[in-house]
């Protein structure tokens, strides 16, 4: 009897440890992004005095992806466009898509700040110039 009550006590604290184990995941959280989840990112800048500066349209990624945001950092009177495209001309584009469907995200005038999109993509980045300068500017995606 003694020895069933050993077994029995040992299977209840093996079955305990097996279900708080399961419950319990172990993760480095230092970094602040899990695997996958990071973004890469681009800069503009309204003169060459700055760096990368865009003075027409640009194809910032090829392939699907999401758009994670833009910080403006220098403002502009400009006015440019993100597009889910790979080129402004639209019997280029696959299924001849129209301008007005693959919008993504538009500034003008805009002011300096943080914008959040988390906005899917499935041709690839866009930017268009479409007047003055483009801002100076970090665009974040992610593949």
């Amino acid at each position: 009897m003694k020895d069933l009550l050993k077994y029995i006590g040992v299977a209840v604290v093996s079955v305990g440890i097996f279900f708080v184990g399961q419950g319990t995941e172990l993760q480095n959280n230092l970094a602040g992004a899990r695997p996958g989840d990071e973004c890469f990112a681009t800069s503009t800048a309204a003169s060459s005095a700055y760096g990368a500066t865009i003075t027409g349209d640009q194809t910032i990624i090829t392939g699907s992806g999401t758009l994670c945001g833009v910080t403006i950092t220098g403002a502009t009177t400009g006015h440019w466009t993100l597009y889910n495209a790979t080129t402004t001309d639209v019997n280029k584009r696959t299924g001849n898509k129209a301008t007005s469907t693959i919008l993504i995200a538009d500034f003008a005038d805009t002011v300096e700040g943080d914008y959040k999109f988390e906005t899917t993509f499935s041709d690839g980045l866009l930017l268009e110039l479409d007047s003055g300068s483009v801002s100076t500017s970090t665009i974040g995606f992610r593949r």
